[in-house]
């Protein structure tokens, strides 16, 4: 979910996001779907290669929280999953 309120932030609204997750392999997944993403969005013509460079320029992927003190952030969203 997460991740594609990010995508929107950055698609839609071209605003520089960061995506977090405490657990790398969540954090992988979220890059990865990021990625097929795009390249769906290219093949299907709804996003040029320049859109795509410029989307990439605006979205990073933080494996360490203390990252977001060097930024400054208007806007947070926290997204919990249930654990089973």
């Amino acid at each position: 979910m997460g991740t594609g309120i990010a995508i929107v932030a950055n698609r839609t609204a071209k605003l520089p996001v960061a995506i977090y997750d405490s657990n790398p392999v969540s954090l992988r997944k979220s890059k990865e779907f990021v990625a097929d993403w795009l390249k769906k969005e290219q093949g299907k013509n709804r996003i040029t290669v320049e859109e795509t460079h410029e989307f990439n320029s605006r979205i990073s992927f933080i494996e360490d929280i203390n990252q977001f003190k060097e930024r400054d952030v208007d806007f947070v969203v926290e997204v919990k999953t249930a654990l089973s």
